[in-house]
């Protein structure tokens, strides 16, 4: 049960230690930190925006400030829902000497799941995906894309609701994770 504790707002980028992350100038970050008084669990959720280039980079950090050891056995890097069902959805695919073919379906009720279990991502399936418009072409349109700078197991999906609202989620492969704070 995630509480707001406390928010910040600066110049400049979160940079997760250890981990792959974006490199700019000119942005300007938000963290929201949250808390679960029962377990002492603190998340921090990281936005940043590029001035003059219309992105949002998000990641979370989580961290264990209770008494008792816990395991997660899910985190995802993004969860966005749209109040709208307008949408296709675009996935990048490949093998050896034909990296990211395009595949564009028709998004329909239901999840639309691209994963791997790998161990690593590849050209195979990439840890990337775009919902965009019909009208949408590679010159114009509107087009949310959303991507994981990440080189292991992913799992990247959007789902039509029976509201017809569009949920669109990316992060580290749940199948197999588990990491104990």
């Amino acid at each position: 049960d995630l509480r707001y504790v406390s928010h910040r707002i600066y110049n400049g980028k979160y940079h997760p230690r250890g981990m792959p992350h974006t490199w700019g100038n000119g942005c300007e970050s938000l963290d929201i930190l949250m808390r679960d008084a029962p377990t002492g669990i603190e998340v921090t959720l990281h936005y940043t925006v590029f001035l003059g280039i219309d992105a949002v980079i998000r990641s979370v950090s989580i961290e264990n400030c209770g008494d008792a050891d816990m395991t997660l056995r899910r985190v995802l890097s993004a969860s966005v829902d749209m109040d709208d069902d307008r949408f296709e959805m675009l996935s990048l695919y490949g093998s050896w000497a034909r990296e990211r073919q395009a595949e564009r379906l028709p998004m329909r009720h239901g999840k639309q799941r691209l994963d791997s279990s790998r161990g690593e991502s590849s050209h195979q399936y990439s840890p990337f995906f775009a919902l965009v418009r019909p009208e949408t072409t590679e010159q114009q349109g509107e087009a949310y894309g959303f991507t994981l700078i990440w080189s292991g197991d992913f799992m990247a999906q959007a789902e039509l609701t029976q509201f017809c609202q569009t949920r669109a989620q990316i992060g580290i492969q749940s199948d197999y994770f588990a990491y104990c704070l």
